[in-house]
């Protein structure tokens, strides 16, 4: 099969995948079936704890078992969650919790592997892995237009016809995801010029040797630590966005076409990021980080139409934001070790987020939206030193240097 062809079917997985048809609405259940929204934050918290837990163990499986099978196991995973979900919620908490914690579970063997095996395919192009960031912004421009479409389509699924049909539809939508994965070859590494696969038994990463690469990289750290905290904040924008705008006097539908069209803007900016220089990568992701923080900070302090403005806003600038991120992220790691690094930011969003998730619930029902969606945007604006100023890549015997 050639490479376009592969990037075809990676695309198509990639859109399956992201019709998530409860990814807009799924706070909204919980609250209609009667939890209360620091339950929902305790449920979030159950779903990053095993995210936590898994995250960087996946990412090594994927690197030393194969990434295409890491794939279809959690796309597995991601096939029996939504109807149990739908289920058990509404029976208690705590099975609605475990529920989200098993979810968890498919996100960590697609987290790092999906990035990694994007990147490998990447390497079979003429122009080689200098395609990453134009293919990585494709990707997550199709993931969020497949967001986009699948928003308004769950709410009105959920309105229309019930609950149910948005969760066993997200199911077997997944289930579909399956296929083109399976038309991708299971040594993803091979092609011009590369010497590994993936698959091959020859490559036997470990959690040690990544925490060596990691902590003797010069500001590889950084880019790790500041990928956490980028989607701690950006998640919580996301999720909580569903209930701060009902709040502000949104219907569900409108709620979800308002995401929906946030989803299309992200997608757009996912999608032209690469674009830019890529020698000013470092700059345009700090001066984007601080216009998000802005964006984010708007959210639960303006009213009237402002307030879906800012969120629509804050969801382009993430957009552009992650491509440019993840291109920096990828070109400093060595290939051996690329899901397992890739899924370090994950899994310490994931921590942040076991602590962080309910406290902002609580927060925002005891004093309000605005001090929260300020302290986020602060936060944010908080992180940009951990971008350094020198870029990182990856010498011909796989060390790090610096460029300017």
């Amino acid at each position: 099969m050639s490479a376009r062809k592969m990037l075809r079917s990676f695309y198509a997985f990639v859109a399956l995948r992201w019709l998530r048809l409860t990814g807009a609405l799924w706070i909204l259940y919980l609250l209609h079936v009667g939890w209360s929204l620091w339950q929902v934050g305790i449920a979030e918290a159950a779903f990053h704890l095993v995210s936590f837990a898994a995250g960087v163990p996946t990412g090594v499986y994927a690197d030393r078992i194969g990434r295409r099978r890491s794939l279809v196991i959690g796309l597995l995973i991601g096939v029996l969650a939504p109807p149990l979900e739908y289920l058990l919620a509404p029976r208690g908490v705590l099975p609605g919790s475990l529920t989200l914690g098993f979810s968890a579970l498919g996100w960590c063997f697609i987290g790092g592997a999906d990035q990694a095996l994007l990147y490998d395919l990447s390497r079979r192009l003429p122009e080689g892995s200098q395609a990453f960031a134009r293919l990585y912004g494709r990707m997550d421009a199709i993931s969020l237009l497949s967001g986009a479409v699948a928003a308004p389509l769950g709410g009105w699924l959920a309105l229309s016809l019930g609950w149910r049909y948005a969760y066993f539809g997200q199911s077997l939508l997944t289930a579909l995801a399956i296929l083109p994965v399976l038309l991708l070859p299971r040594t993803e590494h091979a092609g011009p010029g590369v010497t590994a696969a993936t698959d091959a038994a020859t490559s036997r990463p470990s959690l040690a040797e990544a925490w060596q690469v990691v902590r003797s990289s010069p500001g590889l750290l950084g880019l790790v630590l500041f990928g956490a905290l980028l989607g701690i904040v950006a998640t919580s924008n996301h999720l909580y966005g569903q209930s701060s705008l009902t709040q502000r006097g949104e219907t569900v539908l409108v709620a979800t076409a308002v995401i929906g069209v946030s989803s299309l803007l992200a997608a757009a900016a996912s999608a032209l990021a690469h674009r830019l220089d890529d020698r000013h990568h470092r700059r345009l992701v700090r001066w984007g980080t601080l216009a998000l923080g802005v964006l984010i900070a708007a959210v639960g302090t303006t009213k009237g139409a402002l307030a879906p403005l800012s969120f629509a806003g804050s969801n382009a600038c993430e957009g552009g934001v992650n491509v440019l991120y993840a291109a920096e992220l990828n070109r400093a790691v060595p290939d051996a070790l690329r899901a397992t690094i890739a899924s370090a930011p994950e899994a310490l969003f994931s921590l942040g987020m076991i602590a962080l998730f309910p406290l902002e619930g609580w927060a925002m029902g005891r004093f309000g939206l605005s001090p929260v969606y300020l302290a986020l945007g602060l936060g944010l604006a908080l992180t940009t030193p951990l971008i350094a100023q020198k870029r990182l890549r990856r010498g011909p015997g796989g060390n790090a240097v610096t460029s300017t």
